[in-house]
């Protein structure tokens, strides 16, 4: 019997939405950094540890910057989040950008 402990993390509009980023893992730590901004919709820096190992991951999904704003572009949405000041640092050491970026929308 394994008795690992499954770690979850969901970043959503709000606790009801079916619309989110889940971040799952059996083996590391996960925690929203306290840098993010929300105007990258689903744009969201995660801490990925344990204790041997540590990294920030963005989980993307691009989407609408939200139903109430006027549109951005989903490829601007990740241009303007990885040029947004506060996660400059992040991106200097061990990151990874992973998801979906719907460059198209054909």
């Amino acid at each position: 019997m394994n008795n690992s402990i499954i770690i979850l993390l969901w970043y959503g509009d709000n606790i009801d939405s079916k619309y989110g980023i889940g971040i799952f893992s059996d083996k590391y730590k996960i925690k929203l950094l306290n840098e993010h901004n929300s105007e990258f919709r689903f744009i969201v820096p995660f801490e990925i540890s344990n204790g041997n190992v540590s990294f920030v991951l963005f989980a993307v999904w691009t989407k609408d910057k939200n139903k109430d704003c006027k549109k951005i572009e989903y490829t601007e949405q990740t241009w303007n989040a990885i040029n947004y000041k506060k996660y400059e640092k992040f991106l200097n050491g061990s990151t990874i950008l992973i998801g979906d970026f719907n460059s198209n929308n054909y």
